[in-house]
């Protein structure tokens, strides 16, 4: 059951992905004046869905989970003996990734406003990254510090409870 909501997951995220972006693109480019239909966006999304498949396929690599959990996996093959070798260079492909996650972050919205395969979208995100780098990386950090709240608020509504009960548990 797992496995097909993984499934899932991987296939409706490039759609709603890509719906969404043209969906803005085309509310912007009617002043507001032409409504989106209500299903639109699936359609949009399917249209767009190779790309933006191919273009999170291609950037998985870098993303921070995939860091970790390659770096998990080195520690258990290599041992404690390993340590510290594994963990820096782990540490300096993390800092890479970052660097690359930041200059791949337009690419969704090449391949939808102006029509890009996948490594033509990745080539224009890291141009234009690299030359508003002051931009992207307030985007970065705002990103981060969304994905730092997110957890906050997870860990909030699913740990606390526990420890409030707990607490009261242990006091009665």
């Amino acid at each position: 059951a797992l496995a097909w909501v993984l499934l899932l997951y991987i296939i409706l995220e490039p759609i709603a992905t890509g719906g969404i972006i043209q969906m803005i693109d085309s509310y912007k480019k009617s002043a507001g004046k032409t409504p989106h239909r209500t299903f639109q966006w699936i359609f949009d999304g399917m249209r767009h869905f190779l790309p933006i498949f191919e273009v999170q396929n291609l950037t998985s690599v870098f993303r921070p989970l995939s860091v970790i959990t390659f770096y998990i996996l080195l520690l258990r093959l290599f041992g404690k003996d390993y340590f510290f070798i594994v963990s820096s260079i782990m540490w300096l492909y993390l800092i890479f990734s970052f660097f690359l996650n930041m200059c791949f972050a337009y690419s969704k919205f090449f391949i939808i406003f102006e029509d890009k395969k996948a490594l033509e979208s990745l080539s224009a995100s890291t141009g234009l990254a690299v030359r508003h780098i002051s931009i992207t990386g307030q985007l970065y950090f705002t990103m981060i510090l969304l994905y730092l709240r997110t957890i906050l608020v997870a860990l909030i509504f699913l740990v606390l409870p526990f420890i409030l009960s707990s607490i009261i548990a242990f006091f009665t």
